[in-house]
């Protein structure tokens, strides 16, 4: 879910992958935003703004310079536990975690979240707390214990809810549907993903995510017709940013949709399509999903050609 749902780290510290096209949009961004803080440094006035605008910066270079990340949260942490700011100390732990997960540390990603969240609770930090539980959830997720991944992503909807963190709620009830989607827990998985869809204007970024989901889910229900009509509209969705790394996903669950219909030209046309969309952008997932589609589907008919799909 999270690190599938690439630009929730925009939003609450999970990846963003992008098209090499795109890429150098999304870099180009990062590097005007980053430097906009390091102006914003300089005319901060109090440890407690430049701390916040230190840890931005750490937070930004998460994704492509990780001993500057590691440098800037080090320097924001520092500041908090000097100045005894316990809110910031569980923020920005919360942060450095997302370096420790990127790279595979989850153990000591783990160490930081719960360490995070009773700090937060202990300071009574309602946005925190949430934070924490989502981020726990999110590694849950990536380890695929799809159970405590949902127990504390309900737990991060109960504090976002009760404090009206509206942006959040929304992002909560995407997570959910993704992880009771896992664990075929259809009733409850479409209840969350029509929430986050009634609330799309608080997901704009996220939405070719949710109703690529809410195709998950109703192929699975057997409504075949409107699962492809939401991954039509997650592909319009993924267009905005042009994102083939969505488009290679996409066309992998289109495939998969045609091939349990009976419709294997369609499922061929698609898997090819999702194939070449992952080589320019050298997305192994991609090229193995819809490589491996493709030698299903020429196995019968060309096994020469599926042996290229190997």
């Amino acid at each position: 879910m999270f690190r599938k749902s690439l630009y929730i780290i925009f939003l609450i510290g999970l990846p963003l992958f992008c098209s090499s096209q795109n890429s150098q949009l999304v870099d180009s961004i990062k590097t005007h935003y980053i430097d906009s803080l390091r102006l914003k440094l300089v005319y901060a006035k109090g440890d407690s703004g430049r701390m916040i605008i230190i840890e931005r910066i750490g937070f930004f270079y998460e994704r492509s310079n990780a001993d500057s990340s590691l440098h800037y949260i080090n320097e924001a942490l520092n500041i908090a536990r000097q100045k005894h700011y316990t809110w910031a100390e569980a923020r920005t732990l919360a942060t450095l975690s997302g370096l420790m997960e990127h790279q595979g540390k989850y153990a000591e990603a783990f160490e930081l979240l719960f360490k995070s969240l009773k700090i937060a609770e202990e300071s009574n930090s309602a946005y925190d707390i949430a934070r924490a539980n989502r981020r726990i959830s999110g590694i849950y997720f990536e380890l695929q214990n799809y159970p405590k991944a949902i127990t504390y992503l309900l737990k991060a909807l109960l504090v976002d809810g009760a404090n009206h963190y509206n942006d959040k709620v929304a992002i909560d009830h995407y997570a959910l549907a993704d992880a009771y989607e896992k664990i075929d827990k259809m009733d409850s998985a479409s209840y969350h993903i029509n929430i986050a869809i009634e609330h799309k204007d608080l997901l704009k970024v996220l939405m070719q995510y949710v109703y690529a989901i809410d195709g998950h889910i109703k192929q699975k229900q057997r409504n075949y017709e409107q699962a492809m009509l939401s991954y039509k509209q997650a592909f319009k969705e993924a267009q905005q940013s042009n994102d083939l790394i969505s488009f290679s996903d996409l066309c992998a669950d289109c495939s998969t949709l045609y091939e349990k219909r009976s419709l294997n030209d369609s499922a061929k046309m698609y898997a090819l399509k999702g194939f070449n969309y992952a080589k320019q952008v050298s997305y192994k997932k991609g090229i193995m999903l819809n490589g491996n589609l493709l030698a299903a589907l020429y196995d019968s008919t060309q096994p020469f050609l599926a042996l290229q799909y190997y």
